[in-house]
């Protein structure tokens, strides 16, 4: 049987100006994404209180963190992933060995499942719920939503890559040259967008971006059809774009 949680504006709001400044100029641009926390937040908060007892005197983001640790203990990765990995990433790992890096890179390979597992369980939970929104409402927040450089480009009718990433990331900085020759060999017939992760958090957010850098493809209807975390190789790419029936 589904299920209500009723979520006004007003908690949208609040949330924003529980922010830094910063940040509430971005979040009052996507009140969508505002609106997907706020629920997600207050499933696991419910999740969580239906343990038991135990949770007296804690806040909702330990009582949320207790939950899921709890119920995401034991996971792990084998000396093969982690192998595949490192040889996957090698051009970025500079002169570390596999052993040099082999318990940071398990550490990386456990917490990538595990947010996986948590984003399907969220998933799951949200499936159980009735959805009502004013539909006046929903048409202001997507005009509003969709004025960001990746949307922008999305709409223009033309295949889009683009790169999540910031500055000071060594393989993000390696993908710069990279995206240079994309603008320049692939000229008026793909878009080619750079969002700084560390100044559109929001965006990224929106995006599913947990790792950086991150090449999202779309096709010309502005549908996401590949995505790839660390460094994408110029060739690599281009076979991608290939394959989406892009050429120079």
């Amino acid at each position: 049987m589904a299920d209500w949680l009723l979520i006004s504006e007003a908690d949208l709001l609040q949330t924003v100006a529980a922010e830094e400044p910063e940040l509430q100029k971005q979040l009052a641009k996507d009140l969508f994404f505002v609106l997907e926390q706020v629920t997600i937040r207050r499933l696991l908060v419910r999740e969580a209180k239906m343990e038991g007892p135990g949770q007296e005197g804690m806040d909702d983001e330990n009582l949320i963190d207790q939950f899921l640790e709890k119920k995401f203990e034991g996971l792990s990765a084998s000396d093969e992933e982690i192998n595949a990995f490192y040889q996957k990433n090698k051009k970025t790992m500079g002169d570390a060995s596999l052993e040099d890096l082999r318990e940071s890179i398990r550490e990386n390979l456990v917490e990538e499942k595990r947010e996986e597992a948590v984003a399907a369980y969220i998933a799951k939970l949200s499936d159980s719920l009735k959805v009502r929104i004013d539909s006046k409402w929903v048409e202001e927040q997507n005009r509003i939503a969709l004025d960001n450089p990746v949307d922008k480009a999305r709409g223009t009718g033309k295949p889009t890559v683009v790169e999540f990433g910031a500055t000071g990331c060594v393989p993000c900085d390696m993908m710069q040259p990279i995206l240079d020759g994309l603008r320049k060999n692939y000229k008026d017939r793909l878009n080619v967008v750079f969002v700084h992760v560390g100044e559109e958090q929001v965006l990224a957010g929106r995006y599913g971006i947990r790792a950086i850098p991150a090449q999202v493809f779309f096709d010309a209807g502005g549908r996401e059809v590949f995505r790839h975390i660390g460094f994408f190789a110029a060739d690599e790419v281009n076979k991608q774009l290939i394959a989406m029936g892009v050429s120079k």
